[in-house]
């Protein structure tokens, strides 16, 4: 069966000559057929054409005759067929014979092109061996670790810990409730994870879209073809059109439209519910501030800016890349291994017997929707290790896993950067701001001024006054003296607040010890320790809005 529909990809045009553009040809009993405006988008109602017809061999002009028809009409058809024959000066039946002939055919390359749209990417299958180590990985008690190398070795050049953070968040797809995440800030360092993540997800576990239109996503060609999947969008644009539609899926996990659609055969309009069955998991790239607080409340962020470390990794690996020196075959080999742990792993109920112990911090401004989220990411931890848990029964009959002690360590520990910008009034891109602002500054008692910080921040004027003016109406940034003519003195009004904000989630840090005293499950699989292939990562986790 899939070397018929390679077949049809690569060969199959069931007689039509498709060699010019726009045109579709067909010879059959002494008549030649062109047909103009066919689309392969239409309805299966409808295939309305301008067909062109004339005897052939081609004898005079004269002999040709034109006629706009829709070949599912048979009062059409014959219609025209009556009108060329007389022109042609042939018998008609003969004329209808060659038409549906043609028609037919149309039909057939119509529906072969269609079943090619829909045929999902198909995966290289991972060998014998690499199905082992994919399950000997599972069970291994340096799980996380060994994922994190598997993402460097599949080509990921900077960012591992994000990777990993990211890889977690993806997995979530197998959830009830699963996460959602943007990337924002470096395109170059954003655009590297998007896809190279994208290439570790199986390929029916994956949507790849580089944009979707509002309607779009309510026909799919099935109504479970979102379900439990990635919804990968490589930018979010400010015109993104399918905004309102990923925002409805994201929070009720299902998509059903009251829509009116013609009856194939009584030819009436009728209303119909077009039901799309969810979760999703949306990942993708969104830089807009203003659509990102409106649409995608529910997403994590993960703002990536360029440091001298992660550009000088991300330099040396497209060198490496460049020169050749990149094995190619070990690549493609992680990224087998980390698509079949992810088709070892089964979608399972977990509990989390410590959940009513685990209170955020006062200071978070969204305290609920933050709970729900590290949950949700404790849940995650716990799935990736289901090869090394007990499954127990409950009372009903119902089996599950529970989520230990130590997954809810690794989920703060990469968890914890999330509450923190919970906690902050100042956006993601602001934060950032001043926190380079105060490493061009130094000294918490200096007065700069406006010209001398933007050389030495290298950074446009436009993109400076835009956060730096935010920084002053919010009282981050005071003015200390000076005037417009000699140029006016600022300061940094509170240089200790971001440390004092972080030290808040401590209280984190207090509660898994108190867990622990209390006797809740544990396991050995602890987060890894930061190894030599790592050090050097930015310093921004996952943030959330």
């Amino acid at each position: 069966m899939k070397q018929q529909k390679a077949h049809i990809q690569i060969e199959e045009t069931f007689g039509l000559d498709l060699s010019e553009m726009g045109v579709v040809a067909y010879q059959t009993g002494g008549f030649l057929f062109e047909a103009f405006g066919f689309s392969i988008n239409n309805s299966y109602t409808t295939l309305p054409v301008t067909l062109k017809v004339c005897l052939h061999p081609h004898i005079h002009e004269a002999y040709v005759f034109y006629g706009n028809i829709n070949l599912y009409d048979n009062n059409a058809v014959n219609h025209y067929c009556r009108e060329a024959a007389q022109k042609l000066q042939k018998n008609v039946e003969e004329l209808q014979r060659a038409v549906g002939a043609f028609r037919d055919r149309l039909e057939k390359y119509k529906r072969a092109k269609a079943l090619l749209s829909t045929e999902e990417e198909k995966d290289c299958p991972a060998s014998i061996e690499e199905q082992k180590e994919a399950k000997a990985i599972l069970k291994s008690n340096n799980l996380l670790q060994r994922i994190e190398e598997l993402l460097i070795q599949a080509g990921i050049g900077t960012e591992s810990k994000n990777a990993l953070r990211l890889f977690l968040v993806l997995l979530s797809r197998q959830l009830d409730k699963p996460l959602h995440v943007l990337l924002q800030g470096s395109t170059q360092l954003s655009r590297r994870l998007l896809e190279t993540l994208s290439e570790t997800i199986p390929s029916n576990q994956i949507r790849k879209q580089t944009s979707i239109s509002k309607t779009p996503i309510y026909y799919p060609t099935d109504k479970n073809y979102y379900k439990n999947k990635v919804l990968y969008l490589t930018s979010i644009e400010t015109d993104f059109k399918g905004a309102y539609s990923i925002k409805e899926f994201i929070e009720n996990n299902l998509l059903r439209r009251l829509t009116a659609e013609s009856d194939s055969k009584t030819r009436q309009w009728k209303s119909t519910n077009k039901i799309v069955k969810g979760p999703i998991c949306l990942f993708g790239y969104s830089e807009n501030e203003k659509m990102n607080q409106k649409f995608f409340q529910e997403c994590l962020f993960i703002r990536l800016e360029e440091t001298r470390q992660n550009r000088a990794e991300m330099e040396h690996y497209m060198k490496l890349e460049s020169s050749g020196q990149i094995n190619l075959e070990e690549q493609a080999r992680a990224k087998r291994i980390l698509k079949e742990i992810q088709n070892q792993l089964q979608a399972k109920r977990i509990i989390i017997p410590y959940a009513l112990q685990l209170e955020l911090p006062e200071n978070i401004f969204q305290p609920l929707r933050s709970l729900s989220q590290l949950l949700t990411f404790v849940q995650s931890v716990a799935l990736l290790h289901q090869h090394t848990l007990k499954t127990k029964t409950d009372a009903s009959g119902r089996e599950y896993i529970e989520a230990s002690v130590e997954h809810l360590e690794t989920a703060i520990e990469l968890f914890k950067d999330v509450l923190i910008s919970r906690s902050d009034i100042l956006t993601l891109a602001q934060r950032n701001f001043l926190e380079r602002l105060k490493i061009a500054v130094k000294d918490e008692n200096a007065s700069f001024k406006i010209p001398e910080l933007i050389q030495k921040m290298r950074i446009s004027k436009s993109a400076f006054y835009r956060d730096f003016n935010s920084l002053v109406e919010s009282g981050f940034v005071i003015q200390t003296g000076g005037n417009k003519k000699e140029g006016v003195s600022y300061q940094v009004a509170n240089w200790e607040e971001y440390d004092a904000l972080k030290q808040s989630m401590n209280i984190l840090d207090e509660q898994i010890k108190r867990i622990k005293e209390m006797g809740f499950p544990q396991v050995s699989h602890k987060f890894p320790k930061q190894q030599k292939t790592s050090k050097n990562t930015v310093k921004q986790g996952i943030e959330g809005m």
